[in-house]
């Protein structure tokens, strides 16, 4: 059945059920029909809502000024459908930032002068927020914070405030990407006039300083909690503790969120002493920033101040490191010499209709039939899609799940894989346009170089529309963060036919692994395979150049140990002329010495490229050249080590373990 004759039978089934018996006053009768839609929606489908027109019969009774029963029953309905089973139903409809919607009508309720009424909004709201789709919280926050920072009724105030405590309980991740807004009104909050509005403000504090997940600063929230609510006093105090904090850990948004502002303030206070320290605390935290995402709204504030004080104190050694925190922060921020920050262009923000289109124009080009108007269903992914990009999250397992289910209720039938796999890779790409690359313009062979490469394994997208240029003679990291699948990588570079059939030149690979009859001798297993181009004489001597000497190479493979297993693979490699060796956790169960051993057999192939996944830094740091930087669907080449590539790409120090 085509989506439009779907759409008619559920107008016909639609017309059946009177919206009325939602906010009767006999509580009885109105809970039993909010049953009865919860179970009529889950059958019908998503479009179900609509065809009833239950947002305009909620807006309607919510709006109800003489009727404190319907406007209960209203509330009481929403919080049913959620608790039936029918709230991803219900989402499209309800999730709206839009000041005439439900939702915003429902925080305007917090205050009705029926008790009863307002326990019912905050009960729907939070059962909302329960049930929702956390990428929906960028959709509902804003209006949830606006409230808290601007309501003329306390009641309002404080039932934001506990909603907010769940939400930072259902979406954790994605309220701790927005806490530079949530902290900044907190703090402004802590000073209500009102004592119950302080009181949640305070709970609702500390349920927000939960979401640091950074170790340096675990044991001093509570002082920073109280230089936020009392920073007169308590200020100089909490930046003598930050100053002698050494910072080791990913300094993330929440955890910026809640020392920039105190920073901002220590670098106004009148003590020359507080000043010197913030200056310590901003260049040890600088280095840790995760990414430009999490420093960029705090540099209108902080550099300018750094910079006049760089410019201005007397102190010479508190000024090299106040302009060394500078320089940081203009990395990292991405900030242009000679601008102070204040000037930056805003950061792009995507827009659920706009990816909409996008999404629309996809599943017609793969084949999906779609009616003139949207289904609210498809719109909803869209806006969900915009979060996940706004939060620069292109992981596609991420992508699938969260977005396919509401796919399938807009187009049951449909393969909306396909559509979201296409859209995901669009979005990826357009992010990584603009990001510093380094020219692979150097001297030397050229292994291979593709423009417009994509790369799969059975299970997953790899690359897509990237460019990969590797020389003869270096050594590369892949780095990528985890479960990107760079084992599978490796696995896909080792067939050579895909580079190959992509260039002009016949390159061979070799994936060192242990892939081979255990039971066999080693020399015979050698001897046997038949991708190695040596003779007899040739392949004895190279294996006894790597330590597999004339009685160990009678031994059966089985026998070895892992480092000698690791030598042979490296022989095998070596002796099959390959131009790329391709190594997965070589230093695995290897003991120093060992290690050493493959760091300085590697680093003397000077006619062969290797590619090395590996979780061992220091062996990385030893013997690589460049770092391959597997993000977005993307391969970025970053001369020198480890510590080089965290300079320029803060955000993986976490996975680098640096």
């Amino acid at each position: 059945m085509s989506p439009a004759a779907e759409s008619t039978g559920v107008s016909a089934k639609a017309g059946a059920f009177d919206t009325a018996s939602l906010f009767v006053a006999d509580k009885a009768a109105s809970a039993e029909a909010a049953n009865t839609v919860a179970t009529l929606a889950k059958k019908e489908g998503v479009e179900f809502f609509g065809a009833i027109k239950l947002n305009e019969a909620l807006v309607q009774a919510l709006n109800d000024n003489k009727n404190p029963a319907t406007r209960e029953a209203a509330c009481a309905a929403i919080s049913t459908i959620c608790e039936q089973g029918a709230g991803q139903l219900l989402e499209p409809y309800i999730i709206s930032s839009d000041a005439n919607a439900p939702f915003s009508i429902l925080l305007e309720t917090f205050a009705d002068k029926e008790k009863a009424v307002k326990d019912a909004a905050i009960a729907a709201v939070k059962a909302i927020v329960q049930v929702m789709n956390p990428w929906a919280t960028a959709v509902i926050l804003p209006a949830i914070l606006e409230q808290v920072k601007t309501a003329g009724k306390w009641q309002v105030k404080t039932g934001c405030l506990e909603v907010l405590q769940q939400l930072i309980t259902s979406a954790p991740n994605q309220v701790g990407q927005a806490t530079q807004d949530l902290i900044s009104i907190l703090a402004g909050a802590v000073r209500d006039t009102k004592w119950d509005v302080r009181k949640a403000v305070k709970v609702t504090l500390e349920c927000a300083t939960k979401l640091v997940d950074n170790k340096d600063i675990e044991q001093l929230i509570p002082a920073l909690i109280k230089s936020l609510l009392n920073p007169i006093e308590e200020l100089p105090k909490t930046i003598t503790l930050l100053s002698a904090t050494t910072f080791i850990s990913e300094v993330t948004a929440p955890a910026m969120s809640l020392i920039a502002p105190l920073l901002v303030r220590g670098l106004d206070h009148p003590s020359a002493a507080v000043k010197r320290k913030v200056c310590v605390i901003a260049d040890n935290m600088s280095k840790l920033v995760d990414s430009e995402y999490t420093v960029r709204p705090f540099l209108p504030q902080l550099l300018p101040r750094l910079i006049k004080m760089g410019e201005t104190m007397g102190d010479p050694e508190a000024c090299l490191i106040c302009n060394r925190a500078v320089a940081t922060l203009r990395r990292i921020g991405r900030v242009p010499e000679g601008s102070d920050g204040t000037n930056l262009p805003p950061l792009k923000i995507a827009e659920g209709p706009h990816i909409t289109t996008n999404l629309v124009a996809l599943v017609k080009t793969n084949g999906g039939a779609i009616v003139e108007q949207v289904n609210p269903a498809l719109a909803y992914a869209g806006v969900l899609a915009a979060s996940l990009v706004n939060a620069h999250n292109f992981d596609q397992d991420t992508w699938q799940d969260e977005l396919v289910p509401y796919m399938e209720l807009a187009l049951p039938g449909v393969n909306s894989l396909l559509a979201v796999g296409k859209l995901l890779q669009k979005k990826a790409d357009e992010a990584e346009r603009g990001h510093v690359k380094y020219p692979d313009e150097e001297e030397g062979e050229d292994l291979c170089n593709i423009e417009h490469f994509d790369l799969a394994s059975s299970t997953r997208l790899l690359l897509y529309n990237a460019n990969i240029r590797l020389k003869r003679g270096h050594h590369y990291g892949l780095c990528g963060r985890n479960g990107l699948d760079k084992s599978a990588f490796l696995s896909a570079l080792g067939d050579a036919q895909l580079i190959n059939s992509r260039s002009n030149l016949a390159v061979r690979t070799f994936y060192v692994q242990q892939d081979v009859d255990e039971s066999m001798s080693i020399l015979d297993s050698v001897l046997l395979d038949k991708r190695l181009q040596a003779s007899e004489q040739e392949i004895r001597r190279n294996l006894q150049s790597v330590g597999l000497n004339v009685v160990l190479q009678s031994h059966s493979v089985g026998s070895l140990s892992a480092e000698n297993k690791m030598r042979l693979g490296l022989a095998r490699a070596v002796l099959s002329k390959a131009d790329i060796i391709l190594l997965d956790e070589p230093t695995n169960h290897l003991d120093v010495l060992n290690v050493d051993w493959v760091v300085n057999y590697l680093t003397s192939l000077t006619t062969c490229t290797s590619i090395i996944v590996s979780h061992d830094s220091d062996f990385l740091n030893r013997t690589i050249t460049d770092v391959l930087y597997l993000n977005n669907f993307k391969l970025n080449r970053y001369p020198g080590g480890l510590h080089a590539f965290a300079r320029e790409v803060p955000a993986v120090r976490g996975f680098l373990r640096l």
